[in-house]
């Protein structure tokens, strides 16, 4: 399953509200979802997304417990970059939120 991801450099740094858009205009209607993932696949990905959300959490509680000993460590564009590490951890924990709502 992992080969089936785009490698880390593939990913895009950021979306343009066009790109965004063309998304939204694109996806299917709500409702079941037209299938060719068999069972196995979707609990697989559930599994993962389950994965993630508890590997999500302890990050951003060991971020919170650690930040005196980070701040006496790291340099200011460190701490920035776990700042928006910290960020974007928890928009993909409300965005998995919402996919489940």
């Amino acid at each position: 399953m992992e080969g089936s991801f785009p490698s880390f450099e593939a990913v895009p740094e950021a979306v343009s509200f066009r790109q965004l858009s063309h998304l939204l205009q694109n996806a299917a209607a709500d409702g079941p979802v037209a299938g060719e993932a068999n069972e196995q696949q979707l609990l697989e990905l559930e599994r993962l997304l389950e994965a993630y959300a508890r590997l999500g959490r302890t990050v951003l509680d060991q971020l919170e417990q650690q930040s005196g000993e980070l701040q006496g460590n790291r340099t200011a564009q460190q701490l920035m970059a776990l700042g928006a590490l910290g960020a974007h951890i928890r928009l993909g924990l409300h965005a998995l939120a919402a996919s489940r709502a």
